[in-house]
């Protein structure tokens, strides 16, 4: 797959390189279930759900998709719900216009899953193993506390949590920008691995994280699975 670098991504927002190695890296897992928290204009959501979805190997399965934004530009906005008509008869689709903090939010991604999702998302048998086939994608507020709380808040819904802006070298372009380096992201995501906060290790499986880092770039971006 290929993605034309000069069409659909905001430089500031996503790293094309990177997130081509996302979708195939997804598309390898046969999710049936994408959660997007920050999906601005909807460039990222476009690209995942033509190339990060199986589609050969859903067959009839319906895809669930859900998108929790909070629309801050007008044009962006627009475009992203000229896409998500596009496809509404080929997911199923849950858009929710509010902060991902609010506890609103928890709700309805909870009465959606209930309702669409093929396997029981909630602790029992079988829990950790039907929840494979679900990720998530925080690219929200990158405020260290906002990250921290969308991860904490989904993490149980979902076999995979993904975070963009993960690449260690955003403490200088912090510094350079603000004066010091300001808790973000890429510092939760350094956490998550040390272990200060603990993910969810499968004895003898696959390796507890991944990192796609393109360290190419000026502006550097990276997504962690």
């Amino acid at each position: 797959m290929t993605i034309d670098p000069n069409v659909g991504y905001k430089l500031e927002s996503q790293n094309p390189k990177e997130f081509v190695q996302f979708c195939d890296w997804a598309r390898s897992k046969n999710f049936d279930t994408y959660m997007e928290i920050g999906s601005y204009a909807g460039d990222s959501l476009r690209e995942f759900v033509e190339h990060g979805f199986n589609w050969k190997e859903l067959g009839n399965t319906v895809p669930n998709v859900i998108v929790v934004d909070k629309p801050t530009n007008k044009h962006a906005f627009e475009k992203l719900k000229e896409y998500l008509e596009t496809i509404k008869e080929r997911v199923n689709l849950l858009t929710i216009w509010e902060p991902s903090q609010n506890y609103a939010v928890f709700s309805k991604v909870y009465e959606f899953l209930k309702i669409y999702s093929k396997y029981s998302f909630l602790p029992g048998d079988g829990w950790k193993k039907n929840n494979a086939r679900r990720l998530l994608f925080i690219d929200g507020s990158h405020d260290f506390y906002d990250v921290q709380n969308d991860y904490l808040t989904f993490k149980d819904f979902f076999g995979y949590v993904s975070f963009n802006d993960i690449d260690h070298r955003i403490s200088a372009s912090n510094v350079a920008k603000h004066g010091y380096d300001k808790l973000s992201a890429h510092h939760f995501w350094q956490g998550l691995k040390s272990g200060l906060v603990s993910p969810d290790y499968e004895p003898d499986g696959p390796p507890a994280y991944i990192e796609i880092v393109d360290t190419s770039p000026k502006i550097p971006r990276g997504i962690g699975i």
